[in-house]
């Protein structure tokens, strides 16, 4: 840690009786440290002809916030990125825009949409393939016919397998009921590239129910 290494970033010095000698070393000392540290996520070649070659971003990390960093955001400032942890699901990439409205831009969502009554069954809609990995975080049921005489039941495969190893953790839209949401898995990790398949393990008993939305959020 010599000085001209830039290794120790000491903003106490050069003092007004540093003698003239060691200017050039305190001018090198914070251009490398400027350039070491700045290099971690843009381009900074140690040596450039021209001011282009360098300053683009190479990658951008970010440290977790606990909450929605709203005290950012004030005149020009109407936007900003960050990562903040989702209850016990991980980390996941926010939006916050001037209105103070917070956005998880990791999720993305799998709906399949089942078009007048339903009918019980295995694989009765489409299989939907993963785009990237990511945790399971929510499934939400909407119907437009609600189930009566017994509950509208659904099971959700990942590669097969039931996402709940207990029925009565499955998605149930009970009777009479137009919606339900469930946020705990067995599975909680998925892979890109892996198939989401829905079976239909009840229905209700006198009007089965129907124009049943099920929709997947994975972050």
């Amino acid at each position: 840690m010599a000085l001209g290494d830039g290794d120790t970033w000491d903003e106490s010095n050069p003092v007004d009786g540093t003698t003239a000698i060691y200017i050039d070393d305190h001018m090198r000392d914070l251009r490398k440290g400027f350039r070491s540290r700045f290099a971690l996520e843009h381009e900074c070649p140690a040596s450039q002809a021209a001011t282009a070659e360098a300053g683009r971003h190479k990658l951008i990390s970010m440290q977790r916030q606990s909450a929605a960093p709203t005290a950012v955001l004030s005149g020009t400032q109407i936007g900003v990125v960050y990562v903040k942890t989702v209850a016990t699901t991980g980390d996941s990439l926010f939006y916050l825009n001037a209105a103070t409205q917070e956005v998880n831009i990791s999720n993305k969502l799998y709906f399949w949409y089942l078009d007048g009554a339903v009918e019980a069954g295995t694989n009765v809609s489409a299989r939907l393939q993963l785009v990237s990995a990511g945790k399971m975080r929510s499934c939400s049921v909407n119907a437009k016919t609600v189930p009566t005489g017994a509950a509208l039941q659904f099971d959700v495969l990942y590669n097969g397998v039931s996402l709940w190893t207990a029925t009565a953790s499955q998605p149930i839209l009970q009777i009479g009921s137009t919606s339900t949401s469930v946020t705990s898995f067995v599975t909680t990790n998925v892979t890109a590239g892996g198939a989401l398949t829905i079976n239909i393990d009840t229905i209700g008993s006198v009007i089965a129910g129907g124009n049943v939305t099920l929709m997947i959020e994975v972050g």
